[in-house]
């Protein structure tokens, strides 16, 4: 008789308690699909504007804070049969919507908020740092924070006043620091300017950023190769274009700075130290 009282009791914790899923529908399957579209297309720089930022990992591998560093660290992130598993999947058959928790790929290897942006993913990256390999499982996800926004605010900028305060005042205004390196005759740095715009700044090797810089280029654009992988800031200044090729796959120089007169490959320049990628 205890039994049969205790037993809906028990169902009915269960049914508050359990994540219940339904078939994606509606608005929801158009935003599944543009994130598929975007993995069959290989197009690395699509999916980086469809991640909610930032994203952390469960590890003590750093936060991926915009799409510049996601698309640096793609490999990092997805391996080739997570990858695959995304790219393949069906909107309708392989997603499900978990209520207010977002929308789920198979039992939970990709989460999706409802605008379709990606939330967290959970895969076993093997990923080369130093001459070493590792294949270890993160789990990336966004950051929890109980700092109310007000305090937010505050921090961003502090934190942003160090960068500025070692750079010349023709450059020290920027939203976020993308790139900076060294060459074997240059010290180089790209920068976002505030929606989504890029600019390039160099220097001699052997000269403070404190000195304003030789060159300062804006309207720079990102450019992703086929492979999904490497990819390259592009800034043209008049009939000279400025690339700055990152390779992410770990087996060849880390970066190369190419100048381009024209068609004509006008410098060649290693990269010699990384001081943001």
């Amino acid at each position: 008789m205890k039994f049969t009282k205790v037993l809906p009791c028990l169902l009915l914790s269960w049914s508050l308690f359990t994540p219940q899923t339904y078939a994606v529908e509606g608005q929801d399957i158009a935003k599944v699909q543009n994130l598929i579209e975007a993995f069959k297309s290989r197009n690395t720089a699509s999916i980086a504007k469809l991640v909610s930022y930032p994203l952390m990992a469960k590890t003590n591998r750093p936060a991926i804070n915009n799409e510049y560093e996601f698309v640096s660290r793609f490999d990092e992130v997805f391996d080739q049969n997570l990858f695959e598993s995304i790219a393949s999947s069906d909107a309708r058959k392989d997603w499900n919507a978990v209520g207010w928790r977002g929308i789920m790929l198979f039992d939970g290897d990709v989460w999706l908020d409802h605008d379709g942006n990606i939330l967290s993913l959970k895969q076993t990256s093997t990923y080369v740092s130093n001459n070493k390999s590792s294949n270890k499982t993160y789990t990336y996800q966004p950051v929890k924070s109980h700092v109310k926004p007000q305090m937010k605010q505050q921090v961003k900028p502090q934190i942003l006043a160090r960068g500025r305060s070692a750079l010349h005042r023709s450059v020290s205004n920027y939203a976020q620091s993308v790139l900076e390196w060294k060459t074997n005759r240059y010290h180089v740095r790209v920068d976002d300017i505030g929606n989504g715009r890029l600019r390039y700044a160099s220097w001699p090797v052997n000269v403070s950023t404190a000195v304003k810089p030789d060159i300062v280029l804006s309207n720079g654009r990102l450019e992703v190769d086929r492979t999904g992988r490497n990819h390259r800031y592009v800034f043209n200044n008049g009939n000279f274009s400025y690339h700055l090729n990152v390779n992410a796959k770990g087996d060849q120089s880390p970066g190369l700075l190419e100048v381009f007169k024209g068609n004509q490959r006008f410098l060649t320049d290693n990269v010699k130290e990384i001081i943001r990628r």
